[in-house]
């Protein structure tokens, strides 16, 4: 298999991860609110913060499951236009800041392992 094309693979489970990792999160507010950590209030607020996150998070699976491995010279300029297709998507769908920084971490970790894998020849 192409290495653009393991790259997109590895990076939807990745970015899907995000989903079960904010999932953690309401569980552990939810938690918190029970044992009376935080008010109802507090809790359906960072609820609501979450399931907007967990939206943001899925239209970004969209983005990489709308790109085209074969429309691109070499993985390089494929990460480069994930990124910032990911970038304008944070910014218009009006996603947390934090967001963005964790998906390029996720971008370029990625990248590293593929481009390791490529060397040991798998």
């Amino acid at each position: 298999m192409p290495i653009k094309k393991k790259y997109l693979g590895i990076l939807r489970i990745e970015i899907e991860d995000l989903v079960e990792d904010i999932g953690i999160l309401v569980e552990d507010y939810r938690k918190r609110q029970q044992r009376g950590e935080i008010t109802n209030y507090v809790f359906l607020e960072n609820l609501a913060v979450l399931y907007h996150e967990v939206s943001g998070v899925n239209s970004l699976v969209e983005v990489i499951d709308s790109i085209n491995p074969d429309d691109y010279e070499d993985l390089d300029a494929m990460i480069e236009d994930i990124e910032g297709r990911i970038r304008t998507r944070v910014e218009k769908a009006h996603l947390a800041e934090p967001l963005y920084p964790l998906v390029k971490r996720k971008l370029e970790k990625v990248a590293e392992f593929v481009s390791r894998a490529q060397e040991w020849g798998r």
